[in-house]
């Protein structure tokens, strides 16, 4: 957060609120187990100040992770502040419990609670409806889909969850490669070149989603209300995709990512809402006095992933480029150009992001399993 400022009339002063000892630095520490065999990485860090809101990964520290029978994996630094070690699927067993231990540069070793790995349910299934939002144009609402999940979880003894979205969607230019200035000359590419006119887009969605299902009478939830897509971009024009990860997560773990959510999803101001003191289960032990930030879990995950294309019902935004005139300047030898052909008016000048699908992001590589 940087600083804030209160504006008056004859002058402007910088204001810093006084949040006390949450403005020193302090160790931050993350990682999450899955039951998936693969790489798992542990980050390390230190909290930036107020005044200098910065990422500072801490590099040269020795990381391991533990479980309860006291299996030891040693983690290696694969970039600045990131340490990873390959687990076997025999190695991730529900039911038993995990911790990491690092070791800093200067000494300090920091220690987690061990989390125990619970079973996670398959994911029942995932749906969107058609939904309008109210805007404060009272006869333009903003149209969109909202998507939902069931969880049924009769057969598992776990009752906190946890999800993480990833969206996928296709974009294209509004026009192929036809005609090109290359610095030198006007060429006529034909067939027109259609490189840059197909991309795919991917996103993780940042939202905090959590359940418990502890006080229910049953170990199950329909209809709970994931992210919305609006139809003001190309997301829902051709194809969209959603990956869902469904995590299984002890109760410890749910109170903090619950914590987090309503901290980053639900609170206004600054002043509106006291921001909470999140709690992670991680603890200095060769200087008891500092704070460790972070969590370390053990989490059970199952993944599904859903395609939507041709909603109903809905007004979509087409790619639009205006092409215009060709004026003294436009074609330099500094730079190729885009160029289209228009009966009456001869050629015209198209700015980049009407040719480069990936001006803006994206990548022109379809996914290995988008479903055309």
């Amino acid at each position: 957060m940087g600083a804030i400022f209160l504006i008056f009339s004859s002058c402007i002063d910088p204001f810093y609120p006084n949040l006390g000892n949450h403005t020193t630095a302090k160790y931050v520490v993350y990682g999450q187990l899955t039951d998936q065999e693969g790489y798992k990485t542990v980050s390390v860090s230190m909290s930036s100040t107020i005044n200098d809101p910065n990422y500072n990964p801490l590099p040269n520290c020795k990381v391991k992770i533990i479980d309860n029978l006291g299996k030891v994996f040693d983690l290696a630094e694969t970039e600045k502040g990131n340490y990873q070690v390959w687990m076997k699927k025999e190695d991730l067993t529900p039911g038993h419990s995990y911790q990491v231990d690092v070791v800093t540069e200067s000494g300090d070793e920091i220690v987690s609670d061990f989390d125990q790995m619970p079973v996670c349910p398959e994911i029942d299934s995932i749906y969107y409806d058609r939904k309008d939002i109210a805007t404060t144009d009272l006869d333009n609402p903003l149209q969109g889909i909202q998507f939902y999940i069931d969880l049924d979880g009769k057969n598992t003894n776990s009752y906190y969850y946890k999800w993480e979205l990833t969206e996928t969607w296709e974009h294209h230019a509004a026009y192929p490669i036809v005609w090109l200035w290359n610095k030198r000359t006007i060429i006529h590419i034909s067939p027109p070149d259609s490189s840059l006119f197909f991309c795919w887009t991917t996103k993780n969605i940042q939202t905090i989603y959590t359940l418990s299902t502890k006080d229910l009478v049953q170990n199950k939830y329909n209809k709970y209300q994931l992210h919305f897509v609006d139809n003001q971009t190309q997301r829902l024009l051709y194809c969209y995709s959603l990956l869902v990860n469904q995590y299984a997560i002890s109760e410890p773990a749910f109170k903090y990512w619950d914590k987090l959510r309503i901290n980053s999803n639900e609170q206004g101001g600054l002043y509106e809402t006291q921001p909470l003191r999140i709690e992670g289960n991680l603890k200095c032990i060769t200087n008891p006095a500092l704070e460790v930030l972070g969590f370390f879990s053990a989490t059970a995950m199952r993944t599904k992933r859903i395609f939507v294309r041709n909603v109903e019902n809905i007004e979509l935004q087409y790619p639009q480029c205006e092409p215009h005139e060709i004026v003294l300047g436009d074609l330099t030898k500094e730079e190729d150009e885009y160029l289209t052909y228009i009966e009456g008016q001869g050629l015209l000048l198209l700015e980049h992001p009407c040719v480069e699908c990936n001006f803006a992001g994206g990548v022109t590589v379809k996914p290995d399993y988008w479903p055309y």
